[in-house]
């Protein structure tokens, strides 16, 4: 979608403070409090070495230094206040497959963001789980990975339908 696509609606767009907003900007600040808890805990247990990468028979294929687990946290604060932040300028920085006609096609598109903080937390900490050796953290991630399709694909054809 081209920043014309929205002038239309730019203007008119006001999000507010909602309940279920709130909500998920608590579940996913208390996703990342746990990914840092995670992370300081694991640290000094976690050898120097750690793998980083795995393949998808989940044997590790590369490695790195154990403060990447500071990183992955680090990161899942970044993603999770870019995400939440999306929510509330979503005619700027939401880009969709289909032209935004209405103003109600962003409904859906704020609620996608929103989830999309959560599910990227949760894979973060997945990230982290299975970097500490256990293997939950890989049911973590390719759960959050695959909910992470849906949520975009599930989203998305809410807010085309919308469209007239």
């Amino acid at each position: 979608m081209t920043q014309e696509n929205n002038e239309k609606t730019e203007d008119k767009l006001h999000i507010q403070r909602t309940k279920e907003g709130t909500i998920f900007e608590i579940v996913t600040a208390i996703l990342t409090v746990i990914l840092w808890i995670i992370a300081i805990a694991l640290y000094n247990k976690l050898p120097d070495t750690v793998p980083t990468h795995f393949n998808l028979r989940g044997e590790a294929d590369g490695f790195g230094s154990k403060s990447i687990v500071f990183i992955m946290a680090g990161l899942n604060t970044l993603v999770a206040i870019l995400l939440l932040t999306t929510a509330y300028y979503p005619q700027i920085q939401i880009r969709t497959p289909f032209r935004i006609r209405n103003n109600r096609q962003y409904v859906p598109l704020i609620r996608m963001v929103r989830c999309l903080a959560v599910v990227c937390s949760i894979l973060l900490i997945g990230i982290v789980i299975r970097i500490s050796g256990n293997p939950v953290g890989t049911y973590l991630f390719t759960a959050a990975l695959i909910l992470l399709f849906v949520v975009c694909i599930f989203f998305n054809i809410q807010a085309y339908r919308l469209r007239k």
